[in-house]
């Protein structure tokens, strides 16, 4: 039997819809709380370095990166991996991916396990409660409104990539939950990808109806897979700007054409969106 949606899902739900037709692809459509937010500020440090905090990731990525994430994922969306061998010989790389759910962040760990990976997340979501110092023992890189702040946050984004680290950006910009359609990009993941001639990996989530068992058992309708696509180079002869828009439109030319081989349809943004499960 399946899950009734609760009305706050169902308002989601009803938002993306007309933020869609109304072309807000890049807008939130759930309401930005700030409770329990430290704001990041000029002396922000994004990757400290005390053995503390060092300590401290290392069990996070541990337990929750290796363990817990692939389990939680496994439960909650019935995840399934495909593509990883489109990882071979990348060392370090920005990585973009729809933001579809709160645990998105977790497939991408778990999709490109084996390599140190660190996540661009809204200021919003730079908390000063317990899941905040989990979030940033698992590599959270919050955006800020500071100048100095983004200018520390552009340094040690290079500093990671120059590690052989992978840094996440979500380039739609909002989370819209349980959303197929990829959405436009904005130009900030690229410029990192420019800024340290590192390839862009995408990585999109797709959906398929759940087997006989977890429709019985959880109550769920479909399943989410996590999909490694091939990466995308940065162009050479083009000056910063170009080489920026180029190389967003080909990685969003990638995801839209993976989008519309696996779902049989053109992608359009035109209100009507697919039936999905709680």
């Amino acid at each position: 039997m399946k899950r009734p949606l609760t009305e706050k899902q169902r308002d989601i739900l009803k938002r993306q819809a007309e933020f869609e037709v109304q072309g807000k692809l890049n807008d939130h459509v759930e309401e930005i709380t700030w409770e329990h937010v430290d704001r990041v500020t000029a002396d922000f440090d994004f990757v400290p370095k005390r053995f503390s905090f060092r300590l401290w990731s290392a069990l996070v990525r541990l337990i929750v990166g290796l363990i817990l994430g692939p389990v939680l994922n496994k439960i909650a969306c019935g995840t399934t991996v495909k593509g990883r061998k489109n990882l071979k010989g990348i060392k370090s790389a920005i990585v973009t991916c729809n933001h579809v759910h709160d645990l998105d962040n977790l497939m991408v760990r778990q999709a490109v396990r084996g390599h140190s990976l660190y996540i661009a997340v809204g200021e919003f979501n730079n908390f000063n409660n317990f899941i905040g110092k989990i979030m940033r023992g698992g590599g959270t890189l919050p955006l800020s409104q500071n100048i100095t702040a983004m200018r520390n946050f552009s340094s040690a984004v290079r500093d990671l990539l120059v590690r052989n680290c992978y840094v996440l950006f979500y380039p739609e910009g909002a989370l819209w939950w349980r959303y197929e359609k990829p959405r436009p990009y904005m130009t900030g993941a690229f410029h990192y990808a420019v800024q340290s001639n590192v390839p862009v990996i995408p990585t999109f989530i797709t959906y398929k109806r759940a087997g006989w068992l977890r429709r019985h058992i959880y109550s769920t309708k479909k399943v989410m897979t996590i999909n490694v696509l091939p990466p995308v180079y940065c162009p050479k002869g083009l000056d910063r700007h170009d080489a920026i828009e180029h190389l967003r439109d080909k990685t969003f030319e990638a995801v839209k054409t993976f989008y519309e081989a696996y779902y049989h349809k053109p992608l359009v943004y035109d209100g009507v969106l697919p039936d999905i499960d709680a």
